[in-house]
């Protein structure tokens, strides 16, 4: 347990591979919100989602679940408060929304090198790619009906088939427009991967999703 709250809005659960840490910038700014909230870490031999999965199965062992859930990356810088206007959106949404995202970009020697900046949802966008972090706060009820996936065959694009298996569900996801974090890409990040790899992924996660 990284914070414990007495009346906590929401989870925040940050999975790591074995060997890796919470980075500093990412506690600093996280806790730079003027909210309530628990925050575990987990550390596995699995995957992201597969360790986002045992970490809340963890804390729920011990503790009430909470309304809302939502994984942060061990590399990522929040501006103050991106959470509270993450978790007052979400409250505010109606009962089709699933998750709140917010704008994010990329960053690789100090230069961003993808960006997804203010785009409101799209289902038909969404069904031809990815433009939703997987850094976004979801209703802890619906991950019963439409769990994390962490099957490897959709490794670097797990989070896309998540967002993909809630709209093909009917649930879709809603833009919080004020907040913004950014995520550090280095060497090792498995979104650096080949070309050939990601498009052999997003046709197998587009051919099982949509």
């Amino acid at each position: 347990m990284v914070h414990k709250t007495k009346k906590p809005a929401f989870l925040i659960v940050t999975p790591l591979k074995l060997g890796d840490t919470l980075s500093p910038n990412t506690i600093r700014s996280v806790l730079n919100n003027r909210v309530e909230f628990d925050w575990v870490v987990y550390e596995g031999d699995g995957n992201i989602p597969s360790n986002t999965v045992t970490g809340i199965a963890e804390y729920e062992e011990k503790y009430k679940p909470l309304p809302y859930v939502i994984k942060i990356d061990n590399n990522t810088t929040w501006k103050k408060n991106t959470l509270v206007y993450m978790y007052d959106t979400i409250v505010k949404s109606k009962p089709n929304v699933a998750y709140v995202y917010v704008s994010f970009e990329f960053i690789k020697n100090y230069t961003p090198v993808a960006s997804f900046m203010n785009i409101p949802f799209d289902g038909d966008r969404l069904r031809q790619s990815n433009y939703i972090s997987s850094n976004s706060m979801i209703k802890r009820a619906l991950l019963n009906e439409c769990p994390f996936i962490i099957d490897d065959q959709y490794a670097r694009l797990l989070d896309y088939a998540h967002w993909l298996s809630f709209l093909k569900m009917g649930y879709v996801g809603k833009l919080s427009k004020k907040g913004y974090f950014y995520s550090i890409m280095n060497d090792g990040n498995i979104s650096a991967g080949s070309n050939e790899d990601y498009f052999i992924k997003l046709n197998r996660v587009h051919k099982d999703f949509l």
